[in-house]
């Protein structure tokens, strides 16, 4: 696992975002500043042959269960469950 923290913008406000790899694929990870959700974003940052299992990835690497997942959703696809 490999972390790193950057510091960017999001619209409108600025956003601290923690990048990890895990077994090659990139996640970021982080909050918005200006939303009353305390949900945590996670993106998968480059196209994987399964998302599903990318995420489950990270989630087994954190030790989180998937019913920690509130919202899943494909920027590309337009799906959302």
């Amino acid at each position: 696992m490999r972390l790193s923290i950057e510091h960017g913008w999001e619209e409108p406000s600025e956003v601290d975002v923690a990048v990890v790899q895990i077994r090659g694929i990139h996640f970021a990870l982080y909050p918005l500043n200006t939303s009353l959700l305390t949900d945590t974003i996670v993106c998968v940052l480059q196209d994987t042959e399964d998302d599903e299992a990318a995420i489950n990835t990270l989630l087994t690497a954190l030790g989180i269960g998937p019913d920690a997942v509130t919202y899943r959703g494909n920027v590309r696809s337009g799906e959302a469950q």
